[in-house]
């Protein structure tokens, strides 16, 4: 029902890869996910990610993050 809904919004996912299974996130699959407006989700040049915890084991926060370049 959600993409339906986000599709009667015009809004789309942008996130919806599987970041472990492509090597980029390591340790812990992510439940966070972006959507955008459809004309916007057309300029998206790369999606990226990082990891909740530091090299060092310090936690940053409780998920990973996820990010969205926008190209014009």
């Amino acid at each position: 029902m959600l993409p339906r809904a986000l599709e009667d919004a015009s809004l789309r996912f942008v996130t919806e890869e599987d970041f472990v299974k492509t090597g980029k996130l390591q340790k812990r699959h992510t439940v966070d996910q972006l959507c955008m407006d459809v004309s916007l989700a057309e300029k998206v040049e790369s999606v990226g990610t990082w990891e909740r915890e530091r090299s060092d084991g310090l936690r940053l926060s409780d998920h990973s993050g996820i990010y969205v370049e926008l190209g014009k």
